[in-house]
C-alpha cells in the first residue's frame, strides 16, 4: 500500500515537472464577479497555450494571462520573494504585468531609509499587513513593513491592488 502511494506521488511530481499537468490544476486564480463557466474555460485554455508559448515560467505566464482577464491571482514578485494577490484596476497586457510586478518588486527590495514612500489605501493597509509583519507569501522571512507599503504604492500607481489571497 505505502509502496503504491509512493509511486503515485513521484508519478504526480514528473507531470508535473515535465508539463503535463494542466496550468489550471496548479495556479490558483479567481474569476470575476458574473464570468459564466464557458468564459473560464474559454480563458483558462487561451491562457494555458499562451504561457506554453513561451520557453520558460509557464506558470508565471499563465498568472499574467489571467491577471489580464481580470482574475486575481497570486503573482510571484521578484525582488522581495513575495507571493502576493493582485487584480488589476485598470487594462494590461500580460507581458506588460509580468514586468510591472519585477518593477515593483524590486523597487520596494531597494527601498532606502530615506525614500519617502506615497500613502497606501486603508483597504490596501489591512490586506497588506501579513507581508508586512513576515506572516504570509514569504519566500524571504522577515518584517519588512517599508517594503510592503513601497510594493502595495508601486502597484496602485501601476495599475493594481492587492486583494484577499487566492486558494
Amino acid at each position: 500500500m505505502a509502496l503504491g502511494r509512493f509511486f503515485l506521488h513521484g508519478l504526480a511530481a514528473l507531470l508535473i515537472l515535465t508539463g503535463c499537468v494542466p496550468l489550471t490544476m496548479t495556479v490558483s486564480t479567481r474569476p470575476p464577479l458574473g464570468a459564466t463557466r464557458e468564459r473560464i474555460l474559454q480563458d483558462e485554455s487561451q491562457c494555458e497555450a499562451y504561457a506554453k508559448s513561451h520557453e520558460r515560467h509557464h506558470d508565471d505566464h499563465y498568472r499574467t494571462c489571467m491577471a489580464s482577464r481580470d482574475y486575481a491571482t497570486n503573482m510571484d514578485v521578484q525582488g522581495v520573494g513575495w507571493h502576493v494577490p493582485v487584480i488589476q484596476t485598470r487594462p494590461h497586457e500580460p507581458i506588460e504585468i509580468y514586468k510591472d510586478m519585477d518593477y515593483c518588486g524590486y523597487a520596494a527590495d531597494s527601498l532606502k531609509d530615506t525614500d519617502v514612500i506615497p500613502p497606501v489605501p486603508p483597504d490596501q493597509e489591512k490586506l497588506i499587513a501579513p507581508y508586512a509583519n513576515g506572516e504570509r507569501g514569504l519566500e524571504t522571512p522577515g518584517k519588512r513593513p517599508r517594503a510592503a507599503h513601497m510594493l502595495v504604492a508601486c502597484l496602485n500607481e501601476r495599475g493594481y491592488k492587492v486583494t484577499q489571497y487566492v486558494n
